[in-house]
């Protein structure tokens, strides 16, 4: 019975960070403050780095080194651009959230996270986010997330 109960507790511990995952890098609702932007904005980063390098080294491996027929290789490479494709998409949803929260953070609306796609500015505008102050108190997106956190850590 022991086991059982443990392992029903290992499946609700996963289920809750997964949750917490999710919330943390998905949500869209409330308001995000600098440093969670900061530190969660170089994750992703790091994740693009690694989804590249995962890229080219898949690249590398079905050109130079594969010894396979040519729709082995094509169907390497389709498998590869597939992923490649979804796991970007996933980076690039978990950085607009991120982007709207911290928009909300500093009194804008949301939507704004759409400066992203405009040619020549849209590369800048995740980095100056992590330079702008929050606006100090609720607004009208929600609490000071830097209050929250400090009332939930004592």
């Amino acid at each position: 019975m022991n086991n059982f109960n443990s392992r029903m507790n290992e499946r609700e511990d996963f289920r809750q960070e997964s949750e917490s995952l999710r919330l943390r890098f998905f949500s869209f609702k409330g308001r995000l403050s600098k440093d969670d932007y900061i530190v969660r904005f170089a994750i992703l980063i790091g994740i693009y780095i690694l989804l590249i390098l995962i890229f080219f080294s898949l690249l590398a491996f079905t050109v130079h080194l594969g010894n396979h027929s040519e729709w082995e290789a094509l169907i390497l490479m389709i498998n590869g651009w597939i992923l490649f494709a979804v796991l970007y998409f996933a980076r690039l949803i978990s950085e607009l959230s991120l982007l709207a929260r911290r928009f909300r953070d500093i009194g804008q609306d949301g939507w704004l996270c759409a400066l992203t796609f405009l040619p020549g500015i849209g590369l800048f505008v995740p980095f100056v986010m992590c330079f702008i102050s929050g606006d100090i108190g609720p607004n009208r997106y929600g609490p000071d997330p830097r209050i929250k956190k400090q009332t939930n850590g004592n």
